[in-house]
């Protein structure tokens, strides 16, 4: 795994800030796999929307021929009795099967696939590198109560496979989008409430802190802005942490995120 230091968590943060203001669960997902393009580029992306069964009912193609696409719903979907289906690679992923040149992340329904090492049957031979694909990034968006909403895949068309330090950022990123998701998809008033009670939470001077925390500053130039010393910011820091029930800064940043969409807290 690559060394922390070469993770780029400004980009990562920017990312799911993003992401994070887009409040339609359909173009959330669309503005997640462009916004990947920036981290982890990709020659294509194709997007699937599932219904409960797990059957596609819409799709998002980026780059990708839509005559593929017809293809895959008509034909190769049902392959197998339906193991390249959705819902039969996600059966296939839960049960913990998988095929040369196919790597899963452990915690993630997702993965990555080396089409040129993976079995060759119909669907791989004709359908994955008739079209030049080489190598994908695979992963699904989940309803609240852990069904798959959606599933995206990032194509690379070229014999460079993705590096240990795009898996990484896949890794880091990936269920924070799929928590963002979710909570995209949970009643509106119980997410209003929620941060309508961490805003109560929070004193009128952690309320600036958060803010301009939130507005890219360090803690020395909140200190600035502020007139207050660097310690005695950290230490809202640390309350803000303990109230907002965050344990880090990423998850921080989501936080504020969620609470400014939803028209809290206040610009100091």
């Amino acid at each position: 795994m690559p060394g922390s230091q070469t993770i780029p968590w400004p980009e990562i943060h920017e990312l799911l800030l993003a992401v994070g203001s887009v409040r339609e669960p359909r173009a959330f997902c669309v503005r997640a796999v462009r916004e990947l393009a920036r981290l982890v580029p990709y020659d294509q992306a194709r997007l699937y929307f599932v219904d409960a069964t797990g059957h596609i009912e819409d799709e998002e193609l980026l780059g990708a021929d839509p005559a593929w696409s017809e293809r895959y719903v008509d034909h190769f979907a049902g392959l197998d009795h339906g193991l390249y289906s959705i819902a039969g690679r996600r059966r296939a992923l839960l049960q913990g099967h998988t095929e040369p040149g196919h790597y899963v992340m452990p915690g993630i329904e997702g993965g990555f696939y080396d089409w040129e090492e993976h079995h060759r049957d119909e669907f791989v031979a004709e359908y994955v590198l008739a079209q030049g694909i080489r190598h994908s990034a695979g992963f699904a968006f989940h309803d609240p109560i852990g069904r798959v909403a959606s599933m995206y895949a990032l194509d690379r068309t070229t014999h460079s496979g993705f590096t240990a330090l795009e898996v990484e950022i896949l890794r880091r990123v990936q269920p924070h989008l799929d928590n963002l998701h979710r909570n995209l998809l949970v009643q509106p008033s119980a997410t209003r409430a929620i941060d309508a009670a961490a805003d109560e939470a929070l004193s009128r001077r952690e309320r600036e802190v958060a803010m301009l925390l939130f507005r890219g500053m360090t803690p020395s130039a909140i200190a600035r802005e502020l007139s207050i010393s660097r310690p005695t910011v950290y230490r809202h820091l640390a309350n803000i942490h303990v109230k907002l029930a965050v344990s880090n800064r990423q998850e921080l940043m989501l936080r504020l995120a969620g609470m400014r969409a939803g028209g809290s807290p206040p610009d100091p």
